[in-house]
């Protein structure tokens, strides 16, 4: 990274490059290393994307890592769609409870989601293998055994 930087200022010193291309190439080579060591970190994870067990929901999938959410937690869903995405919205008893362990930006994310779709719980059916159907009347169920 550092010799990548090296080697673009030589070659503006030798006049191949101006000076814009220089400060271009010099944040990518910042930039680079870190969205490919967290996109090769998302595609190697072994985990499984959304975990439905009788305690509640796990979802991997998300940036903001909520943790298990509780079925006593989960009052009802929704489903919506965004674009080309199928979402399903998990409205919460209490938001403060999942969002409390979050860090700043993952707060700001689930802030963002719980302004414009009521709730921070937001799965977006598009990255799953299971059938949208399938899926629904799994989370249905479960939050009729917790009533």
């Amino acid at each position: 990274m550092v010799f990548g930087i090296i080697a673009v200022y030589y070659i503006y010193r030798l006049g191949y490059i101006s000076i814009r291309l220089v400060l271009v190439l010099s944040v990518f080579l910042l930039i680079f290393p870190f969205v490919l060591y967290w996109c090769l970190k998302i595609i190697g994870n072994s985990n499984a994307g959304l975990v439905i067990n009788n305690e509640g929901i796990l979802d991997n999938i998300q940036f903001a890592k909520f943790g298990v959410v509780k079925w006593e937690n989960i009052k009802g869903y929704r489903t919506c769609r965004v674009f080309f995405s199928d979402l399903i919205l998990l409205d919460l008893l209490d938001n403060e409870v999942v969002m409390k362990n979050l860090n700043k930006i993952q707060k700001n994310n689930a802030q963002n989601r719980l302004e414009n779709y009521g709730t921070p719980f937001v799965i977006n059916l598009s990255n799953l293998k299971k059938d949208k159907e399938e899926l629904i009347n799994i989370i249905s169920e479960h939050i009729k055994k917790t009533e």
